[in-house]
């Protein structure tokens, strides 16, 4: 679990892809 900007705007697009599914 790395601290990069990155990492975190992955995981908010996956959670919102996620919930679109």
């Amino acid at each position: 679990m790395s601290n990069n900007p990155l990492e975190a705007v992955t995981q908010a697009v996956n959670s919102l892809v996620t919930a679109l599914k």
